[in-house]
């Protein structure tokens, strides 16, 4: 079974029966929908009733991605444009944008504008509602000089203006612009970078290479000042 849970009650919601090879993807954000890989398929369970809405056998690695509240987002096996979604009509709509691999989905700071974060392009999305529901089309496609390997998911700055990659390093992605700049922190390599509830400052924890060894430090990074400071864990 997969059983879902109130993290603050600690109540038990829902029971859904597993099934033969059947891994979570991911939760939307509003808790209400869940990702599962099933036979390698991706299916979409309404977590209130715990009932299948949606079936889809072509999605490259189930990998998912949530649209807000409108629908979600995903690029079809052996192809390189991404498809939305929309789960409550089953509409899809192509995105005119090759972009082959899909690292992360952020909220852009424009209204109903979502940023598709790819490796070695980016693009954004717009939504729009009719009577038949949801439609997204292509707003802005960005080729940037540096690719960015990792693309953690939900990891924006608390004013939601910047999404945080990784790639040997901080990645800062403009969320309304979709330019990114990459921070010189040498020589320190980097294994995590995420943000605090400060917009301006991230946590970051990597090492240093020293004489025969390395030296691991956390650390607080400052954007707008570009400065490092030690992090206290505890903390």
């Amino acid at each position: 079974w997969h059983e879902l849970f109130d993290l603050g009650s600690g109540e038990r919601l829902q029971r859904i029966r597993r099934g033969n090879r059947t891994f979570i993807v991911d939760i939307s954000d509003n808790g209400r929908l869940l990702s599962l890989n099933q036979d390698q398929s991706t299916v979409v369970l309404d977590l209130e009733h715990g009932k299948p809405l949606l079936r889809l056998d072509d999605v490259a690695d189930q990998r998912l991605f949530w649209i807000g509240q409108a629908g979600a987002i995903y690029i079809p096996a052996g192809e390189r444009a991404p498809r939305f979604v929309d789960l409550l009509g089953g509409r899809e709509s192509p995105i005119a944008t090759p972009l082959a691999r899909l690292g992360a989905v952020a909220p852009s700071p424009r209204r109903d504008r979502y940023a598709l974060l790819g490796f070695t392009r980016h693009a954004a999305i717009d939504l729009h509602r009719d009577a038949q529901g949801w439609t997204a089309t292509l707003a802005q496609e960005v080729k940037p000089a540096q690719a960015v390997g990792h693309w953690p998911r939900r990891n924006l700055t608390a004013d939601g203006s910047l999404f945080i990659g990784q790639q040997n390093g901080p990645i800062l992605l403009d969320l309304d612009s979709l330019h990114i700049r990459k921070p010189d922190l040498a020589p320190l390599m980097l294994s995590v970078a995420m943000p605090t509830p400060d917009p301006d400052i991230l946590y970051l924890f990597g090492h240093y290479r020293t004489a025969g060894d390395f030296q691991y430090q956390a650390l607080l990074y400052s954007i707008s000042h570009h400065t490092l400071a030690p992090a206290q864990i505890g903390k």
